[in-house]
């Protein structure tokens, strides 16, 4: 996991959020390419700030579905 740190702002690559929120490196990615994350390039590496991450905890990231209880 690398994370950088620029004026006073943290930063995580993928990895770094992969083991943060538990999810794989696809579903990162395809946040990305959705623009559900925010990230910015960096030669071969995305990078997000951590600033992205809670957005879209507060966003989420789909429609949530429930089921209905049979008695």
């Amino acid at each position: 996991m690398a994370t950088i740190q620029i004026e006073g702002k943290t930063y995580y690559d993928i990895d770094g959020i992969v083991e943060k929120i538990g999810v794989g490196k696809f579903t990162v990615r395809g946040y990305v390419r959705s623009g559900k994350l925010k990230a910015v390039k960096v030669g071969r590496r995305y990078w997000i700030e951590e600033k992205e991450l809670s957005n879209l905890f507060a966003t989420g990231t789909g429609k949530v579905v429930r089921k209905s209880k049979r008695g």
